[in-house]
């Protein structure tokens, strides 16, 4: 409660800069696909990817994760396609390809990478987990994926993964704070608090990093609220 007066004050600002700042955040990796699969293409290869797009489409829709279709289509040379396989499959759910994501991972296309890194959170399995760990561990992910990476952690809610994701509080860049910051009061366990604080009572932070500290805040004292304000 020691903090609860700033908390509130920071949340009215949250009401309205959260919402748009995690939809715009969500929604940057699915609509990169809008500006990546529709360049100038031969008649005879369009085809081709409207083809690929068509199956990818229906076995999302029929939540279809053992068609060794996807075999193929991860394995196209088109990264675009790569990039709506990995979201795909994170739609799907199915454990059974994490193997999959984790390998797009380290896929050549940034785009990949930063997609199946946001789709091993959809997921929700300890082997999500662990392919987003040795990544992280790795230290080969560019800021943007490793905020992606951390937020998914904190999406799947692992408890041992906490102390893991609070290390990132303190991440030289901004992305990656905030991705933790919205990761963090996801646990159970209580890791990070006076760095949360720290940042929420600091008036030079950037303001998204005060807001989303501030609802961390909020979230960790108010837990029986996320099912209405995740």
């Amino acid at each position: 409660m020691k903090y609860l007066f700033l908390t509130c004050c920071l949340l009215l600002a949250a009401a309205q800069a959260l919402p748009a700042k995690a939809a715009g955040d969500s929604k940057k990796i699915v609509n990169r696909q809008s500006s990546i699969l529709n360049p100038q293409l031969p008649l005879d290869r369009a085809g081709e990817r409207a083809s690929r797009e068509a199956l990818i489409l229906k076995l999302e829709d029929e939540r279809d994760a053992a068609d060794p279709a996807w075999e193929d289509l991860a394995g196209v040379s088109d990264g675009a396609l790569r990039v709506r396989v990995a979201l795909a499959l994170g739609r799907i759910g199915d454990p059974s390809r994490v193997p999959m994501l984790e390998k797009l991972l380290h896929d050549p296309s940034p785009d990949a990478r930063l997609t199946a890194a946001f789709a091993l959170g959809l997921v929700k399995d300890e082997a999500a987990a662990e392919a987003l760990r040795k990544a992280l561990d790795a230290k080969t992910l560019s800021p943007e994926e490793t905020a992606a990476a951390v937020e998914s952690l904190g999406r799947i809610g692992i408890p041992e993964d906490a102390a893991r994701v609070a290390q990132y509080l303190t991440h030289a860049d901004p992305r990656v704070v905030e991705a933790a910051l919205r990761a963090v009061w996801r646990f159970p366990e209580t890791h990070g608090v006076e760095v949360v604080e720290r940042i929420a009572l600091n008036a030079n932070a950037p303001m998204e990093l005060r807001v989303a500290a501030a609802h961390a805040l909020f979230r960790r004292a108010r837990p029986e609220g996320e099912g209405t304000l995740a």
